[in-house]
């Protein structure tokens, strides 16, 4: 896990927030940031949060992460979705306020801006990306993949949610790769929902240009389009 640097500038406090502080990882993101941390259980989690520096898209990455919280909690439970966590504080300790409904989205008084964020579980094995790297992964390995996020896909279509973004930077696996896995060892897991939206629902296009449906890669920009599974 990566550790936060002795002569790094020290991070913003957590607050009333009941965890400790690791590491801000770099992540070359307009969006969001992520910060790992561990719980009062010592396991790691991730503190996906938004980026709010640049003013004309600190409300657009808030509303992101508000989005990704609320389709979450809607499709919790699927081991090939990233689990997200109730935020937890120490106030909490007190048993009233224990049974009090949980919190996944809040904001971090002490950071500039006050960035809304989210927690999820840590996925400590890397992205497709880096398991694919510059070399084809085997067809049997390949296959058992893309049968897999299949599988997670017709879930979320199920549920009247498209993703938008399905790409290989977006797709983690919760332990390390060995170093020549077999097709059944890897549960890829599908991350980050800012911009998921509900089947039908009119939306301007967005996502990562290099894999977008071909379709959409001509689509007028300024005239919404009804979200659609098949994108």
């Amino acid at each position: 896990m990566p550790s936060h640097s002795p002569n790094a500038l020290p991070l913003p406090a957590l607050g009333d927030l009941d965890y400790q502080v690791q590491a801000l990882l770099p992540t070359g993101s307009k969006m969001s940031e992520i910060l790992l941390a561990t719980d009062r259980q010592g396991q790691t989690v991730v503190f996906k949060i938004a980026c709010v520096q640049q003013r004309t898209r600190a409300e657009l990455n808030r509303r992101a992460i508000r989005n990704a919280a609320a389709w979450l909690q809607q499709l919790r439970d699927h081991p090939g979705l990233a689990q997200l966590q109730p935020i937890r504080r120490r106030s909490q300790a007190d048993a009233h306020a224990a049974w009090a409904p949980p919190t996944f989205v809040a904001t971090l008084p002490d950071w500039p801006g006050a960035p809304d964020f989210l927690i999820t579980e840590y996925l400590a094995g890397g992205t497709l990306d880096a398991l694919v790297g510059k070399q084809p992964l085997p067809v049997d390995l390949a296959l058992a993949l893309t049968y897999d996020l299949a599988q997670t896909l017709v879930y979320l279509h199920a549920h009247n949610c498209v993703h938008r973004d399905l790409k290989p930077e977006n797709i983690l696996f919760r332990t390390p790769p060995p170093p020549n896995p077999l097709p059944g060892e890897l549960q890829p897991v599908l991350i980050d929902f800012g911009i998921a939206a509900r089947m039908g629902e009119p939306k301007l296009i967005s996502g990562s240009r290099l894999w977008m449906a071909p379709e959409l890669q001509e689509a007028d920009e300024k005239e919404p389009l009804p979200v659609d599974p098949s994108w």
